[in-house]
């Protein structure tokens, strides 16, 4: 919460994306990266009649892409400033659907079985209490409901260099695999995809965003895939009898 307070007001000076690049909402939600990467994912998933949670939401980029295409949306944070910021994106672009509530992920403030959807967009490496977070996503889940991860690709070498200089991105490195989030996730969840994705939020410049595509041609996808900065998990929540 300090670090995110101290970046929000511009007393943190050596985050190495900067405020403007990462957290400008409006810049980001224009962002093609955003559009290419991250909406035509994750709109396949989201139906207008849906109450979703956008677990994380940050200053609100992506609760508007969500919120836009579902009935409800509740966004969650730690960090009161973003929430705040939160709170200006969606006054500024007109979205009367959503809630916005300050709480850990580990303590959810809702009953069991209350979402449809649940995303979470480079959540899951910043968390404390990992294991307890991703056991209440199940908890506030509905039976077969869908949870919605993308996650920053330690394998990428750029992107495993600005995390090792940034300390605010070690998680990435401690998870940061399909292997360790496969561990992660599957006791509670049946994984129905797991690939790796071109989503590039910070160092979106144009000939980042050109790289991020060739890797993903459908020729070059297969050899060099794995080089993508980001991998989107996309899982359904097991009933109460399969949980081990």
């Amino acid at each position: 919460m300090k670090f995110y307070r101290n970046l929000l007001n511009g007393a943190c000076k050596d985050y190495m994306w900067g405020k403007n690049k990462r957290f400008n909402p409006i810049r980001v939600f224009n962002s093609p990266s955003i559009n290419k990467y991250f909406t035509l994912k994750v709109e396949k998933h989201i139906s207008s009649n849906h109450k979703v949670l956008d677990l994380g939401c940050g200053n609100g980029v992506f609760l508007a892409i969500l919120a836009s295409r579902c009935e409800k949306i509740v966004g969650i944070d730690i960090s009161v400033d973003m929430l705040n910021d939160c709170s200006k994106t969606i006054e500024r672009l007109g979205i009367t659907n959503a809630r916005l509530i300050k709480a850990a992920s580990e303590k959810i403030p809702f009953p069991d079985n209350e979402f449809d959807v649940i995303c979470l967009v480079d959540v899951i490496h910043h968390v404390e209490h990992v294991q307890e977070s991703v056991l209440e996503t199940h908890r506030v889940l509905k039976p077969g409901g869908k949870l919605l991860v993308f996650e920053p690709n330690k394998y990428n070498p750029l992107l495993a260099l600005l995390c090792f200089l940034d300390r605010n991105e070690w998680g990435a490195l401690r998870l940061g695999s399909k292997k360790r989030y496969r561990r992660l996730f599957e006791p509670l969840f049946n994984i129905y995809s797991m690939e790796y994705n071109g989503l590039l939020i910070g160092p979106d410049s144009v000939i980042n965003c050109k790289i991020a595509d060739f890797l993903n041609l459908p020729v070059v996808r297969n050899l060099l895939g794995w080089l993508n900065p980001k991998i989107f998990i996309s899982m359904t929540k097991k009933s109460e009898a399969l949980v081990l």
